[in-house]
């Protein structure tokens, strides 16, 4: 526990193990006659207040004290008669009162002198064999009269109980060197160390009047290393500023009596102690020095260098190795706010040029010149102008780091001038977002490079892309194809305009637009030719920008063919060309990987993606890939037909973050979130789907277009979830008629193929779902994906009662655990509930069994659930739910009523379908309502949420347990 002592405006905080150092060196006086304890410390380390702490407690012990004063500094507070006893209310938290005297106290009153000299005063108490104290504060500056005094009190007092408790200044020499040496022989020595940081927050509590916020005393803590004086001071300025400075603003304040305290005590025992602490104060701000260095820039010999910088670390002042730094920040913001300007300049650029005439290390030297200016007449390489850019940047100084970027883009060649110009397209981006675009078409004038102008592409292509853009977007094409003027790139303009349209317009238009293109630039050119370079002498040749419109043209195909080898072969040959492609319009590079991904070939798409992109491993762990949204959602992609739902989930989460900011491609945007949804109903987090869906806006009506395919899915699966049939049909009705509108075909995006099916039937819709079977059995075998076809036979499973159990079992033969995990726990939870049917109960609960251990592994919750509770089904365990064991006890009749009711079908029209009264329909639905423990159809959404009740429900009745 720490205890806080407050007096007045002064506090005292922690300091437990010292006080109780001091205690028992008090106790022991007992035993062993007097003992010497020296306390010390730096500056404001707080030695005064753990002498109040400690003497108040030896008051409430009635212990006596006696303090040795010195009479001669003006600066003591009142005077007390000499030789006369004192109360021991000397202490009151962190101030001495009385101080200026010699004094004893006793436990006695206060305003009762006794006219007895200190030395006699002392032996008498000693005398009773009870412990006394004998104090000298600052013991090291005092004088030697003082000291011989306290020698004498001391040697007359050798076997009695007292303890001789002295302080002194960390890094200042003995006044009386001498006799200091023998008042301290054999002293037990305690050092004061900086408050914790639990303690900083409890000293800054009374300082503040009120509890401080974590990162606050964090920030307070770090600046002043916990040093109370410090504290102190920052917390008036905290208190006394309008409006109070936030943590992250700290660092801005400036104390200079803070400098003048630390660094004038200093002072006097050093000569230079304030040139080396400023010194010291620059080198640290901008990459630290050695001993060699900071003698260089202070101008003195590195032997008087050495012996200022050991007074300032005796001092506290300074830490004590190879690269001394400043201990205290809010010290050397002090110090540096006392130089000017030019002073700082001038130690940085001479510190900068020493190492680099010693060839130190490139990095080293830019930290140090990017905190000055650079003359142009110094030969500065250009890995050192671009870190030092760099260092300027972190720094916040985007002017400097402008300079020395466009000397490197204006001077160097090849991979720095590189480097250089897309640093200085980035920055003028940031600097100023309206006038970027114009920038970035400048800085095209200024490459010389095919990489450079393709990096300086992509980041042009994803401005002009965001919503807004297109009142700027004219000009700035129009400077860019003067300046591409005659290269591989000299398209891109055209390029650009037409991928912007292709979004708006259905996908069976855009490949018709895509073969109006000129012929060098047709996407059945580069097919034809299968260039491996991307970079070919004739402007006129393909390049790039062919490789760009192949790989658009192949997603375009893919969407409305219905068999995908055609397009996966053009977006394999773009894929195979590498190169810097990729960067010219990313939104191609997503293109071409989606359609290897949902044709069922996400391992190839996960290599490419990795060999172009990197993996997320070698990205920062806060931002892979480096936060680009295109590639953070193919990333999740993926994983989701990989059926990692786990990894889906953190992509497209880290993607849909991206876009949700203000140039979040609308289109893009909706592709995220339709597959997050979709990953979260099958990761069983029905009311996060749900939630996210609401939040997005896509809960009501869809603006037209071909991207809202998931979207409409994962609708349609929450409203399954929640028993809301009806909800569900009218969703897949909506997301069949968009596709038919926009020519799509029916086969559509990989989750659809993985769910329309099971959909279809569960709806009603049972002829269309035999359709979409057939259809995604031809579409599996056509794309050459063992994946997808074991996707298939699963789908054409669910519809074909008679060859069910040949197609599950091929199906989970072609599905492989390592591939294609959750495919294949889906194919053996419905292949178990067949050998449920056929009464082969061990057969299913093995398969059930290794069923839920595939789609944990998956984060499947939901399916994971499902089959969890087949297998209670079949073990006869239905009383942890009584849903469960209500459906089981529903006749076959009933459970056909039911899930008609369930579909949204009137008793009239479920009496026509089944060709019996409707009273006799009435009759069916209250007894299976009273079973199920509901009072009508409005108890359906609420009992079938959990998992796996619908499917036990549209189950054979063989599937009970009897």
């Amino acid at each position: 526990m720490i205890r806080t002592v407050i007096t007045g405006k002064k506090a005292f905080v922690g300091r437990h193990d010292v006080l109780q150092a001091l205690y028992r060196a008090l106790d022991d006086t007992v035993e062993e006659g007097m003992v010497r304890c020296v306390v010390s410390g730096e500056t404001g380390i707080g030695r005064t207040a753990l002498l109040g702490a400690f003497l108040s407690g030896c008051r409430a012990r009635g212990v006596p004290v006696m303090e040795s004063a010195d009479q001669t500094r003006a600066e003591r507070g009142p005077r007390v008669p000499a030789g006369c006893f004192h109360s021991p209310a000397l202490v009151a938290g962190s101030s001495l009162t009385g101080r200026g005297t010699s004094l004893i106290g006793v436990a006695g009153d206060p305003h009762a002198p006794v006219p007895v000299g200190p030395k006699g005063a002392l032996v008498a108490a000693l005398r009773g064999r009870e412990p006394a104290v004998l104090m000298v504060d600052d013991a090291n500056c005092a004088g030697a009269v003082r000291l011989q005094r306290v020698l004498r009190v001391m040697a007359e007092s050798v076997r009695l109980p007292l303890l001789v408790l002295l302080t002194e200044r960390a890094g200042e020499a003995p006044s009386a060197p001498d006799t200091y040496r023998e008042l301290t022989l054999g002293a037990r020595r305690l050092t004061l160390e900086g408050l914790t940081p639990r303690e900083t927050g409890e000293l800054l509590r009374p300082l503040l009047a009120g509890r401080p916020g974590s990162r606050l005393t964090a920030a307070c803590h770090r600046l002043t290393a916990g040093n109370p004086y410090l504290l102190a001071a920052l917390a008036a300025h905290l208190r006394d500023a309008s409006p109070r400075p936030g943590p992250d603003e700290l660092d801005s304040v400036v104390l200079p009596a803070a400098g003048d305290l630390f660094v004038g005590r200093a002072a006097r025992q050093h000569t230079h102690a304030v040139r080396l602490a400023e010194t010291v104060a620059v080198a640290g701000n901008s990459g630290g020095a050695d001993p060699a260095l900071i003698a260089h820039l202070s101008g003195l010999g590195l032997v008087e260098t050495l012996e200022g910088l050991d007074v300032l670390a005796r001092a506290g002042l300074i830490t004590d190795g190879d690269e001394p730094a400043l201990r205290h920040p809010l010290v050397a913001h002090a110090l540096l706010g006392s130089m000017t300007r030019l002073a700082r300049n001038a130690v940085s650029l001479s510190a900068a040029a020493y190492l680099h005439e010693r060839h130190a290390p490139a990095q080293q030297v830019a930290d140090h010149l990017s905190a000055s200016t650079v003359p142009h007449h110094e030969n500065w390489s250009a890995d050192v102008m671009l870190r030092a850019a760099g260092a300027a940047r972190q720094a916040g100084h985007d002017g400097t780091a402008r300079r020395y970027l466009e000397i490197v883009a204006g001077s160097a060649a090849g991979d720095e001038r590189h480097r250089a110009i897309l640093a200085l397209a980035d920055l003028r981006m940031n600097h100023d977002a309206d006038g970027g675009p114009h920038a970035l078409a400048a800085l095209l004038s200024c490459a010389r490079e095919d990489a450079t102008r393709s990096a300086l592409l992509a980041r042009l292509g994803r401005v002009l892309s965001a919503p807004g853009a297109a009142t700027t977007g004219t000009a700035v094409l129009d400077a860019v194809a003067s300046a591409l003027h005659h290269t591989v790139f000299e398209d891109w303009p055209r390029v650009h305009r037409l991928a912007l349209r292709l979004d708006k317009v259905p996908p069976a238009e855009a490949s018709h637009l895509l073969r109006g293109l000129p012929a060098h630039l047709r996407p059945d050119a580069g097919l034809a030719r299968r260039r491996a370079s991307d970079a070919p002498a004739d402007p006129h040749g393909g390049g790039p920008l062919q490789t760009v419109v192949e790989a658009v043209a192949a997603y375009y195909e893919y969407l409305v063919d219905d068999s995908p080898r055609h397009s996966v072969d053009r977006a394999r040959a773009a894929l195979a060309r590498g190169g810097r492609w990729s960067d010219v319009c990313p939104t191609a590079f997503t293109a071409a990987l989606t359609v290897l991904t949902d044709s069922g070939h996400p391992a190839e798409a996960a290599s490419h993606l990795n060999r172009i992109a990197g993996t997320p491993a070698e990205a920062s762990a806060a931002a892979p890939y480096g936060g680009r949204a295109e590639l953070l959602y193919v990333a999740g992609q993926i994983a989701c037909v990989q059926g990692d739902l786990d990894a889906a989930c953190r992509s497209l989460t880290a993607a849909l973050t991206v876009l949700d900011g203000p140039d979040g491609a609308p289109a893009l945007r909706a592709d995220t979130a339709g597959m997050l949804a979709n990953v979260l109903v099958g990761r069983g987090e029905l009311d996060k789907a749900q939630n996210l869906l609401r939040d997005g806006g896509w809960l009501g009506r869809l603006p037209a277009g071909h991207r809202h395919q998931d979207l409409l899915l994962a609708r349609a699966r929450c409203a399954v979830g929640l028993g809301a049939l009806p909800d569900a049909a009218r969703d897949l009705g909506e997301l069949r008629r968009r596709a038919r509108a926009d020519g799509l075909r029916r086969t559509g995006t990989s989750l659809w193929r993985a769910h329309g099916v099971e959909l279809l039937d569960q709806i009603g819709a049972v002829v269309e779902a035999r359709t979409l079977a057939e259809q995604q059995l031809r579409f599996a075998r056509a794309s050459g994906s063992a994946f997808e076809l074991g996707r298939a036979l699963r789908a054409a499973a669910r519809v074909d009662a008679h060859g069910a159990e040949a197609l599950l079992r091929e199906a989970v033969t072609v599905l492989t655990p390592d591939h294609a995990p959750l495919d294949l726990a889906a194919a053996l939870t419905d292949l178990a509930d067949l050998d449920a049917r056929q009464g082969r109960r061990r057969e299913s609960v093995d398969a059930l069994t290794r069923a839920v251990e595939l789609a944990e592994r998956c984060g499947a919750g939901e399916l994971a659930l499902r089959a969890g509770q087949r297998i209670l089904v079949l073990n006869g365990d239905t009383a942890l739910h009584a849903s469960l064991g209500g459906v089981l006890s529903l006749t076959p009749r009933e459970r056909e009523i039911l899930v008609d009711a369930m579909r949204g079908l009137t008793n009239r029209r479920i009496s026509q379908k089944r060709t019996i009264t409707r009273r006799t329909v009435e009759l069916h639905l209250s007894s299976a309502y009273r079973k199920l423990a509901i009072s009508g159809r409005d108890g359906f959404p609420g009992l079938f949420r959990a998992p796996g009740l619908w499917t036990l429900l549209t189950s054979a009745p063989d599937a009970r347990r009897t």
